[in-house]
């Protein structure tokens, strides 16, 4: 991505923190397939993936919660809502203020409140169930980091489990990571958890004093913190297929890529990769 994007990432606001984590570490033919009960981390995942995979027409909602533990009387605590529909290959998404569309030739984001668009090339993935939220952390740490983690399962409730890693030495990527599911017909998600340490000053303004030479740097501290996303409000509803249009948002015009005119006042940033006429990181209005 080009400088131009990155400098509008910077500006956002404090709910982007949440998504910016998320990016930083890091969306179905019909079935019903059964919950397998297992202590097998592995086989537990493939179980909810398959749950996914095997499901159309899903919509649910999401909801991201960021804390922290208090430094000096201050402490994180936001939140961020949002809603999935997942249609075969296609999905649409809303966090926050920001909204993602794919269909067999786009992926689309629109950013509301910064008022830019940005269109790319559709993930390759053959069903939308490898797009689920968080879907390359959890990849990432049963596969790469497994052997770093003691890993165990425990019922929650009659109707749900969790897998959990705790920190076994210092590989691992964090102190703790659950995964909450539904043991009782599909095995879809039910929360994901994680608790981090994050570096940081005891005085949020030492950094930049030591970099101006004023005085010596204060000990850095790590700070604890949870990023957690909860699954809701499961539902099975028939989602109109006029919503994966990618005219909705934009459209071609004299051999360029330009917004729909419900967008007309946003900039739009092509990073397809197919010979579009608006090349990868030019944009336009």
């Amino acid at each position: 991505m080009n400088s131009v994007r990155t400098n509008k990432i910077c500006m956002m606001g404090k709910k982007m923190r949440i998504i910016l984590t998320i990016l930083a570490v890091f969306f179905f033919s019909k079935g019903n397939k059964a919950v397998a009960q297992s202590t097998d981390p592995q086989k537990v995942m493939a179980d909810i993936y398959t749950a996914y995979n095997n499901v159309t027409d899903l919509t649910f909602n999401v909801k991201y919660i960021y804390t922290s533990d208090t430094l000096n009387g201050k402490f994180l605590n936001e939140s961020l809502n949002g809603s999935y529909r997942m249609v075969g290959n296609k999905a649409l998404y809303e966090l926050g203020a920001i909204q993602y569309m794919q269909n067999d030739s786009f992926l689309i984001a629109v950013y509301n409140d910064e008022k830019f668009i940005l269109i790319s090339n559709p993930r390759t993935q053959n069903n939308i169930g490898s797009n689920l939220p968080l879907r390359s952390l959890l990849d990432s740490v049963l596969h790469s980091y497994g052997e770093h983690y003691t890993i165990s399962t425990t019922k929650v409730s009659d109707t749900t489990s969790a897998l959990n890693f705790i920190r076994k030495d210092s590989l691992a990527q964090f102190d703790k990571f659950s995964v909450t599911y539904y043991t009782k017909g599909r095995a879809l998600l039910s929360s994901i958890a994680y608790d981090f340490k994050e570096a940081t000053y005891t005085d949020a303004t030492d950094s930049v004093a030591t970099q101006l030479g004023n005085r010596a740097p204060l000990p850095i501290i790590y700070r604890r913190k949870t990023l957690a996303l909860n699954f809701f409000n499961y539902r099975y509803n028939k989602v109109p297929e006029k919503l994966f249009n990618e005219s909705n948002y934009i459209r071609l015009e004299n051999g360029k890529w330009v917004t729909a005119d419900k967008y007309k006042d946003f900039q739009i940033y092509n990073y397809r990769t197919n010979g579009d006429s608006v090349n990868a990181g030019q944009h336009s209005k």
